[in-house]
């Protein structure tokens, strides 16, 4: 069993709203996506999750002051959560590509 997540974002509300929806959603998105697979995977003693974070998630950058914190509590729960899923046979990736040329990098 495997499950991969990765979000992207493009908001036309106000940098304020965006920035506080931002900080607060994003981290739960990947623990509530996460809890719907665990259960299945420790009873089977196997699987695989991956997440994909950036390179903002390794080091801060200039410009990023709301992603990089999103990104730094990602690792954060993966690193925590292969420690608690070691003894299920579950291992943890995060993928840190570098920018992208997405819709949400243009704006």
């Amino acid at each position: 069993m495997y499950l991969l997540t990765m979000q992207a974002q493009v908001s036309s509300q106000r940098q304020s709203e965006s920035f506080s929806n931002y900080q607060y959603v994003y981290p739960f998105v990947k623990v509530y996506a996460t809890r719907c697979v665990v259960a299945g995977m420790k009873s089977k003693r196997s699987g695989h999750i991956s997440f994909v974070s950036s390179a903002a998630g390794q080091c801060a950058i200039y410009g990023y002051t709301a992603y990089a914190p999103t990104k730094f509590a990602l690792r954060g729960f993966a690193d925590a959560l292969q420690m608690e899923l070691f003894p299920y046979n579950i291992n943890i990736s995060v993928l840190y590509p570098p920018n992208t040329d997405t819709e949400g990098f243009k704006v």
